[in-house]
């Protein structure tokens, strides 16, 4: 197999303004500047589906200099299809108008499996002092009672909790959880080729993955909100890769890997991917999780969806030989997918603390 050091790459300064120039410049193929957006590359996923693997390679070294540079990145001809999204779209603003009693049914306090309903106050970032300013549902992957993960209480494993009468609801948020699992699997295949990996590297460990979706309302920027209170905290995610659907409006600001902030922007039909912890573990720091945080500054509602790559509960996670070497010690310990995230959950949602 042909290794990655070998494969031409895009020359590019190793900063994120300078990549940005490149692509502007139009020195990539498969990425572009998102139009309206100065500061976000818009990635086009087409050739993630095609026969020729020197496309999909070429696709995955380009996606990798972003990743490396920039940290963050917007998806295009991703494939999932526009009437699910429709349908899905109407089901979670519907959701979001039941009364605070009928969510409040599935509160995610009544789970023991990390599913349903957060209400407002009840969350924060991890290391935050002030509660973020959303409500959300929570899902993951669904499991029946009788699967082994589940007989055996291992965490985060079992069936999902629905709002009750709502079939259309679990029908639409379940398929759009299936499209986006696909798409966030397609771009882990691109990311194992820049790890020197094979493409389904990443298979192995979504096997019994620990994906979860969640589905977040969050109300206009009260103007007398407390210093560093927002819609989401600043954070990083757990897993491998997020993707985040704004719905309706934009309101996400990224880090880039310079220090400097940014905002996303909202592009029609499109998905904002962020690095996770997981990836900066497998890359020993070379793709730093991304920085990221909502702040709703329209005078509307602003709904999303974010969907969260994680491998399964006990994939062991440390940096992979690629990125190791003499003078490039492991930087981080081993650790298991699932300890990491309890250890997240546990320092952000209020009703873990009597767990």
């Amino acid at each position: 197999m042909t290794t990655i050091d070998t494969v031409q790459r895009p020359r590019l300064t190793p900063d994120a303004a300078s990549c940005m120039a490149a692509i502007a410049a139009g020195r990539f193929r498969h990425v572009r500047v998102a139009p309206g957006h100065p500061d976000m590359p818009l990635v086009n996923l087409r050739d993630a589906g095609s026969a020729d693997p020197s496309a999909r390679r070429a696709l995955a070294l380009e996606l990798g200099e972003v990743c490396r540079h920039i940290g963050f990145f917007s998806v295009e001809s991703h494939g999932l299809d526009p009437a699910l999204m429709s349908r899905a779209q109407a089901e979670i603003e519907a959701f979001f108008r039941l009364p605070a009693e009928v969510k409040q049914q599935i509160h995610i306090g009544k789970s023991d499996r990390h599913r349903g309903y957060v209400p407002y106050g009840e969350e924060k970032a991890l290391g935050g002092s002030a509660p973020d300013i959303k409500e959300v549902f929570d899902m993951a992957r669904e499991l029946p009672l009788d699967h082994p993960a589940v007989l055996a209480n291992k965490p985060f494993h079992g069936p999902n909790v629905w709002p009750e009468g709502r079939p259309g609801f679990r029908a639409s948020v379940s398929g759009l959880f299936d499209e986006m699992l696909a798409l966030t699997t397609r771009i882990s295949r691109l990311f194992a080729l820049c790890f020197d990996k094979p493409e389904p590297f990443f298979d192995a460990t979504l096997q019994e993955h620990l994906c979860e979706m969640r589905l977040l309302c969050y109300p206009p920027q009260p103007g007398g909100a407390p210093a560093g209170q927002i819609g989401c905290g600043e954070h990083t995610d757990y897993g491998i890769v997020s993707a985040l659907w704004q719905i309706d409006q934009g309101g996400v600001e990224l880090r880039r890997h310079d220090g400097q902030w940014v905002q996303a922007g909202r592009i029609d039909g499109s998905f904002v991917c962020v690095l996770g912890d997981m990836t900066e573990r497998w890359t020993n720091g070379e793709w730093p999780a991304t920085l990221h945080r909502v702040v709703n500054r329209g005078g509307a509602l602003r709904h999303s969806v974010a969907f969260f790559c994680d491998p399964g509960y006990d994939c062991v996670v440390e940096p992979l030989p690629a990125f190791v070497g003499p003078g490039r010690p492991p930087r981080y310990a081993p650790t298991t997918m699932g300890a990491h995230m309890a250890r997240g959950y546990d320092g952000s949602f209020q009703y873990r603390a009597a767990v």
